[in-house]
């Protein structure tokens, strides 16, 4: 038999420290956790460390064609959300890509 959680009820010290008003509700969490996208890369052939993976989030490390492709199937993602929206931004690190 497994034991199932208990049902007792919650005192009134447990419910104010254990409770966010409605109006504190925390925000969705829009993007994964940087750990959870490596199982996804392993199951697409992409076996990636988390020091590597912290790199790429950072901007240290550069990405080739091949890995955005896979990074974007990982997350989900189409090639062009994976970018800024900002598009001036890009064609500055474009013009800077040969310095």
């Amino acid at each position: 038999m497994t034991r199932r959680y208990s049902q007792a009820p919650i005192t009134e010290h447990e419910s104010s420290e254990c409770r966010r008003p409605a109006d504190q509700a925390p925000p969705e969490r829009r993007e994964p956790h940087p750990r959870a996208i490596l199982g996804p890369l392993r199951v697409l052939g992409w076996r990636l460390s988390r020091s590597t993976l912290v790199k790429i989030e950072a901007q240290v490390r550069c990405v080739s064609d091949a890995e955005l492709f896979v990074l974007g199937k990982a997350l989900r993602k189409e090639i062009d959300q994976l970018y800024s929206a900002d598009r001036s931004a890009i064609v500055e690190q474009l013009r800077h890509s040969d310095e």
